[in-house]
């Protein structure tokens, strides 16, 4: 049974729990990409991933219509951003990021 996505939470819920342990494989990322579009994922224009060499692929393979662009700004770096920003800008910051 399907479950449905009503919010923005949930979905990053569901992602983290994917995309825990997984390999930066091609395989890996081929594989949960075909699993979002099972979910109803489609229409997807534009992708800004790492320079992983397998997600690349991936999405070459999976969204052939869809351009990429290499992201400049990795999860990482905001965290490491957002510790050296004064504890009462985090919040806000966080939120335009």
């Amino acid at each position: 049974m399907r479950k449905s996505w009503s919010t923005e939470e949930q979905i990053v819920r569901v992602l983290r729990e994917h995309v825990a342990g997984m390999s930066v494989a091609e395989q890996s990322w081929g594989t949960l990409f075909v699993w979002l579009k099972e979910r109803g994922l489609h229409g997807v224009g534009q992708v800004d991933p790492d320079d992983h060499g397998g997600l690349v692929s991936a999405i070459a393979s999976q969204f052939q219509r869809a351009n990429w662009q290499r992201c400049h700004v990795s999860p990482t770096s905001v965290a490491t951003f957002l510790a050296r920003c004064p504890k009462t800008l985090q919040s806000e910051l966080a939120a335009q990021v």
